[in-house]
């Protein structure tokens, strides 16, 4: 197999064809991720901002923007590409909110004009919701999210994250037949053990969130790994939020 098939077979067939994950792309992923984590605080630290109760919120709007393109894609309106699912789409949407951290001095400027390019996104690539019950349940978590990120409540947005995540999973796929798209969990699902992942991604994060907290690293690092942890949860409870609503 030359390199070019390697690459095709397991990066961009995947994304033509909406296969999914496979064990090479999800690790290669992975390490994207790692890198892109670790840079991003490193160019925070050099343009010495401080991480404060706006920075998880400044997150929100862009992922959202990111969620309204990538939808477009369950729903067939648009064509799975590199720019359109993951990586791409996320790269595209770090880059856009690391350019607001570099242009203003603080997080809530940043989320203000993020929640700008989120309306905008939002009147070209409206969301189709036949069941409103998702969504709102949706936006219940989003409030109690901001209100605990306002209040320095910096444990509960991870974690409710993680729920969103493990619940509209489990409704999409125990009840709707959905196909999850994750290695690990598609291994917990051929072993018709579906619960038990769930019981262990909750624990885990349960046990994360607590080495977080307990350990001596400044207080700007421990916020900044809890919004990953957030992130890794609210992205795909995100679009499983949006692709129940739109089922009939």
């Amino acid at each position: 197999m030359s390199i070019f098939e390697f690459f095709y077979r397991y990066f961009l067939k995947p994304i033509e064809e909406m296969e999914g994950y496979n064990i090479v792309n999800t690790l290669v992923y992975s390490i994207l991720f790692i890198i892109i984590v670790y840079f991003g605080y490193k160019i925070i630290r050099r343009i010495n901002k401080k991480i404060d109760n706006f920075f998880l919120i400044s997150i929100i709007p862009f992922t959202l923007f990111g969620i309204l393109i990538r939808i477009q894609v369950d729903y067939g309106l648009l064509k799975p590409s590199f720019f359109t699912v993951t990586p791409g789409i996320w790269i595209i949407s770090a880059l856009i909110w690391l350019f607001f951290v570099i242009l203003y001095k603080d997080f809530k400027t940043i989320s203000l004009f993020g929640s700008l390019l989120t309306a905008y996104i939002l009147l070209i690539y409206k969301p189709i919701i036949y069941n409103w019950t998702y969504i709102l349940s949706f936006i219940a978590f989003l409030v109690l999210i901001i209100i605990f990120s306002l209040k320095n409540q910096f444990m509960f947005p991870p974690f409710l994250s993680q729920i969103m995540d493990a619940l509209y999973s489990y409704i999409g796929i125990k009840y709707y037949n959905l196909r999850s798209e994750h290695v690990v969990e598609s291994f917990f699902i051929e072993l018709g053990v579906l619960e038990i992942f769930i019981a262990v991604k909750i624990i885990l994060t349960l046990l994360i969130l607590y080495i977080i907290a307990k350990s001596d690293v400044e207080k700007d690092l421990k916020m900044y790994l809890y919004t990953v942890l957030f992130f890794i949860g609210f992205v795909p409870a995100s679009r499983n939020a949006f692709i129940l609503s739109y089922i009939q």
